[in-house]
């Protein structure tokens, strides 16, 4: 059977009815290639655009009316619904499909076979699996046939994208024009400029294969701008600017006067700050001095004298100003 979702993949809602609803307890399932413990209640309707996990894609997420959808599952011509509310038979339902999850699996899966078509292609290495991952996907690569290959893997990676034991009904085949054509149960974009944009990670060796890990459409966007983000707040941090209260933490610290200090922030080219820091009469004489020689505004008290300055260039020469000072 070809489930709705799969005849139109960008349909969001579809009303459709109950054919059978039985409750379930404990019922262990594959999900994500892992058996686990469903509760509940097991819902089988007409025909679903909530996608039952299958070839490598996880299930779509979504309502029956108001109700969530916490699993879907493919058994032969079917798709199981695990819900936590039972239903009647012959009750009209909406189905809502959760569209930000569907259509990034629809970017991912489209992407997969391209990456998957355009490899074989050009360098003659089949894919034996893939993995839709929550954040990354990758494929898994037969890394090339040669005489030395087993026979068991030449086969795997012959039938990797063959038809499920138990499958029944009409065959399915995703066409990407001029680049392949592949037998497919899972929901793809209807055109390549959806997929907006392909980034490959990285590729990492195990033994005979290869996994290459990939994102593809929004997961690329958002990835940058996570990158962006984390780069500009490196900036904040790492900038070689140091604040004014940078300075009176340094002094604070030091906790002594026998030494005198003169600190400043700001480049030769951009407006800065000064502190002047020691005995009380250094710092009185040289204050207004060195204040005068970078052109800035300030004042002193006591053993301090700070002040904002917009020639920073000048600064070489109040530090010869100073040293005069104390020779």
């Amino acid at each position: 059977m070809v489930f709705k979702c799969q005849e139109n993949s960008f349909l969001k809602e579809f009303t459709t009815k109950v054919l059978s609803c039985e409750e379930v307890k404990q019922n262990i399932i594959i999900i994500n290639g892992k058996k686990e413990k469903v509760e509940g209640y097991e819902v089988i309707l007409e025909d679903t655009i909530i996608f039952p996990e299958g070839g490598g894609q996880p299930c779509d997420h979504g309502y029956l009316n108001e109700i969530p959808v916490k699993h879907v599952v493919r058994k032969q011509d079917t798709a199981l619904h695990y819900v936590n509310q039972s239903f009647n038979i012959g009750d009209s339902v909406k189905q809502t499909v959760d569209w930000q999850r569907r259509f990034d699996h629809m970017q991912q899966h489209s992407g997969q076979h391209l990456i998957t078509a355009i490899i074989d292609r050009e360098f003659k290495f089949p894919t034996l699996s893939w993995w839709l991952g929550e954040e990354v996907s990758y494929v898994e690569l037969v890394k090339v046939y040669t005489k030395d290959t087993p026979e068991e893997q030449l086969k795997e990676a012959r039938s990797a994208r063959g038809l499920p034991v138990d499958h029944k009904g009409d065959i399915r085949v995703i066409i990407i024009e001029d680049v392949e054509s592949n037998m497919c149960c899972g929901t793809h974009v209807q055109n390549l400029s959806q997929l907006q944009v392909i980034k490959l990670l990285r590729a990492e060796k195990n033994k005979n294969k290869t996994l290459l890990y990939f994102l593809v459409g929004n997961r690329v966007i958002n990835r940058l701008d996570t990158c962006i983000d984390r780069e500009q707040k490196l900036t904040v941090l790492l900038k070689k600017e140091a604040e004014p209260d940078f300075m009176n933490m340094f002094i604070k610290e030091l906790g002594i006067t026998s030494i005198f200090l003169f600190l400043s922030t700001g480049d030769e080219n951009s407006i800065g700050n000064i502190v002047l820091y020691g005995e009380e009469k250094a710092v009185s004489d040289l204050g207004d001095k060195v204040c005068k020689l970078l052109e800035g505004k300030g004042a002193g008290k006591g053993n301090r004298f700070q002040a904002k300055v917009s020639k920073m260039i000048n600064r070489k020469i109040a530090e010869l100003c100073i040293g005069d000072y104390f020779k």
